[in-house]
């Protein structure tokens, strides 16, 4: 191989991770927590590497984990190649997710220390108390109306429901969480895409 040949595969190479760092940055969600709260309470993002879910505070000593996905993939398992496939090309039926646990003895992350899966990041983020009883009542009252559909799937640790929306590229678990901070007065900013995020505001 001549050194030419050498130099442009060089550069190739350098253009295709320089092509693949920036898709990569484009795809991380900047989320901005609301400045000025009157009323704290704390809520946690958890990125599971590929998905995200919220749990939020539920009662005094309890947390509630909500997740989003789709249904036959995350909520009946059925993880083959097909099952992925079809869950990224086109609209399926999706899946709603709760599971409520008790809290950690940490104010913040302790509403994440029972959820009963692992995570890649937590971030705890301070939102408006009254803001996190708007969703949670939200999100509670469509679970409850969908329980006809309810299953359980141990891997997750979460009881299911499918949900009257479809789950799709434009429609994953990355864009509802992200859609759920907005909710909470959170800004959210970028791709929504991958489970990439980035957290700047007050420390809880």
């Amino acid at each position: 191989m001549s050194l030419g040949n050498v130099t442009r595969m060089t550069r190739r190479n350098a253009l295709t991770a320089a092509l693949a760092f920036a898709l990569l940055v484009s795809c991380t969600m900047t989320v901005r927590t609301p400045q000025a709260v009157a009323e704290p309470e704390t809520v946690v993002l958890l990125s599971h590497g590929r998905s995200s879910s919220l749990v939020l505070p539920f009662a005094e000593s309890e947390a509630v984990r909500y997740a989003f996905g789709d249904w036959r993939y995350y909520a009946l398992g059925e993880k083959g190649s097909g099952d992925a496939l079809a869950a990224l090309l086109w609209p399926t039926a999706a899946a709603f997710g709760r599971r409520v646990t008790e809290r950690g003895p940490d104010p913040r992350l302790g509403l994440a220390a029972n959820v009963g899966i692992g995570w890649d990041e937590a971030f705890p983020i301070r939102v408006e108390r009254e803001a996190v009883a708007a969703l949670r009542g939200r999100l509670e009252a469509l679970f409850a109306a969908n329980l006809a559909t309810r299953l359980y799937n141990p891997a997750p640790n979460l009881v299911f429901v499918r949900p009257p929306e479809s789950y799709g590229v434009i429609n994953n678990s990355n864009q509802k969480v992200a859609a759920w901070l907005e909710e909470l007065g959170c800004e959210v900013r970028g791709v929504r895409l991958l489970s990439r995020w980035r957290v700047k505001g007050p420390a809880p």
